[in-house]
């Protein structure tokens, strides 16, 4: 059987873009570049935030009432602007996106539980 289509699949060019295309296109990728790396600088702020304890409650219900975003997603922000300080120090290459950062962890978690048995 052969693949469904997608609408999403990426079409053939069949002329190259435009100098307003590439323009527009340019302006989106910044975006979506600034946006992968907005997940770090929310989890710096986030952590200087719990370390100087510039908040006048418990730090999940600061967050929750101030963000809208609860504990557990709170400290994964946190844990991964981290784990990118970390990561920075070994490497050239640096996940672009929360989800791999936990990832990153999620192994490395593992690595050091299998080497202290």
């Amino acid at each position: 059987m052969g693949r469904m289509k997608s609408e999403h699949q990426p079409r053939k060019l069949i002329s190259p873009l435009s100098s307003v295309d590439r323009e527009k296109l340019r302006e989106f990728e910044t975006i979506v570049e600034h946006g992968w790396a907005a997940f770090v600088r929310v989890g710096k702020a986030l952590s200087e935030i719990e370390a100087k304890r510039l908040y006048r409650e418990e730090f999940p219900s600061y967050c929750q009432k101030r963000w809208d975003i609860g504990r557990a997603h709170a400290y994964r922000l946190i844990g991964a602007a981290e784990t990118i300080d970390q990561l920075s120090q070994n490497s050239d290459k640096l996940p672009n996106h929360e989800f791999q950062v936990r990832l990153k962890r999620g192994v490395s978690s593992l690595r050091s539980a299998t080497e202290k048995r």
